[in-house]
């Protein structure tokens, strides 16, 4: 045993066959798992490359902030597909009251959707109040006239989003359940 060796962090144990110690993001998926932000698989498997739909993300957040609001949709529908009796609908309900996912123009939630990065990333800024950008969006696919700049701009201001090694932040593209739990992990490290 060489006792000068320096000393290795142990690994992230997750408890999870598709996410071994050495997963890159290990830490934040236990960290999320551990607080049940996203429901894990009846076979132990977390599917970190999986898309978080509108209403798994809805849910995280709610969650997330430890929301007990049981106040029932109002007119028994939080949008146009989201009847009462839809398994999310509290939850969906309370980000939708909250401003924290929107319904869309045409009175849809569209909950089995994808949620989009930009729209995790809107939902955290609105979370912690729309506080000003510090500088702007450092991402090469961002531009000033995007509808989620300022957004982008404050999470790669506070260290919430760092973008993809391209220079690209890919706003359209998919959250995946990985991803959720990095940028939630870093965004409670803000507080």
């Amino acid at each position: 045993m060489d006792l000068t060796a320096p000393a290795r962090p142990p690994a992230a144990r997750t408890g999870l066959v598709d996410v071994p110690p050495g997963h890159r993001f290990a830490p934040e998926i236990a960290w999320l798992a551990r607080l049940g932000l996203l429901d894990v698989r009846p076979d132990r498997t977390f599917g970190p490359l999986q898309p978080v739909e509108r209403a798994e993300l809805a849910r995280a957040l709610f969650r997330y902030a430890g929301a007990d609001d049981v106040a029932a949709p109002s007119l028994g529908m939080v949008a146009d597909d989201v009847s009462a009796a839809h398994p999310f609908a509290q939850e969906i309900g309370w980000a939708v009251r909250h401003r924290l996912v929107l319904v869309h123009a045409d009175g849809s939630f569209r909950p089995s959707r994808p949620a989009r990065r930009q729209e995790l990333v809107l939902a955290l800024h609105r979370a912690i109040g729309s506080p000003a950008p510090a500088g702007r969006a450092p991402f090469h696919d961002v531009q000033d006239w995007h509808p989620s700049v300022e957004a982008i701009a404050w999470a790669a201001g506070a260290g919430v989003v760092r973008g993809m090694p391209d220079g690209t932040f890919r706003p359209s593209q998919p959250v995946t359940r990985q991803a959720l739990a990095v940028l939630l992990r870093r965004f409670d490290e803000l507080a």
